[in-house]
């Protein structure tokens, strides 16, 4: 352990550019997005409805939406084709209830 050594102790701005060094450049997502989106022929600022449909074409994407989909519609159409079950004895009416608790 190098940094726990008391001979070779450095300062903290000596620490963050040596951790600043060892991070990796983060590619940058947004010029991407932005090229891409510039080369389908947008020449406006884009609104979030267009980037979702750019993003959506790729086949990935669509896969994902179109299996999201069909296991919701799955879900939804199980939950809702069962009637909801009917209690089998009506709920005790609450003047029952204050004479069987304050007793």
């Amino acid at each position: 352990m190098e940094s726990m050594d008391p001979d070779n102790l450095k300062s903290f701005s000596q620490l963050l550019d040596q951790g600043l060094g060892e991070i990796p450049k983060a590619p940058e997502f947004r010029k991407r997005i932005r090229r891409s989106l510039e080369s389908v022929g947008f020449n406006r600022l884009p609104s979030w409805e267009d980037i979702l449909i750019t993003w959506a074409r790729e086949t990935r994407v669509r896969a994902g939406f179109i299996v999201l989909f069909l296991f919701l519609s799955c879900t939804t159409y199980l939950e809702l084709s069962r009637p909801e079950p009917a209690p089998e004895n009506p709920p005790i009416p609450s003047f029952l209830l204050d004479r069987l608790l304050s007793e």
